[in-house]
């Protein structure tokens, strides 16, 4: 593969970089989504004197997430994305 010019390196760069900015912005969106439905969850939780962790459904929506991950983040990567939004979703169930 040639190398690209500097003028080339910079408008396939600015242009990639404005993709990234555009997800970001839509993922934004779907976790602050995701934080509502998770007060609500906590609220249902707290009536009915209920435990904000659970362990077992953190499992089984990992897994389930897993199963249909094509990459290319690894395992262990979404793992990780996943454990911080589980602890996020407790932390504004509480």
């Amino acid at each position: 593969m040639e190398k690209l010019t500097e003028d080339e390196f910079a408008t396939e760069l600015a242009r990639l970089r404005l993709d990234i900015d555009l997800l970001d912005g839509q993922l934004l969106a779907l976790l602050n989504e995701r934080a509502k439905v998770s007060l609500a969850v906590g609220r249902l939780k707290k009536r009915q004197g209920q435990a904000v962790a659970d362990p077992e459904r953190e499992r089984r929506l990992l897994e389930a997430l897993l199963a249909k991950n094509s990459g290319p983040l690894s395992v262990r990567q979404v793992e990780s994305i996943y454990q911080v939004l589980f602890a996020v979703s407790k932390e504004l169930q509480v």
